[in-house]
């Protein structure tokens, strides 16, 4: 995924996830004790389509 700047530029707003809309997330858990940080290798619905960004 990347940083915030790097998604703006691929075409990722504010609007392309929305508060309330349900995703499935797969990913490397963080390895920092405490955290719940993760390396978001692919955001989906939760059905397994696609959530790409705006073009």
């Amino acid at each position: 995924m990347g940083t915030a700047v790097s998604m703006s530029r691929r075409g990722w707003t504010p609007q392309t996830i929305q508060v309330g809309d349900r995703i499935r997330v797969v990913g490397q858990p963080s390895r920092n004790p405490g955290t719940h940080g993760i390396c978001c290798a692919e955001i989906m619905r939760p059905d397994g389509g696609p959530i790409q960004p705006a073009d």
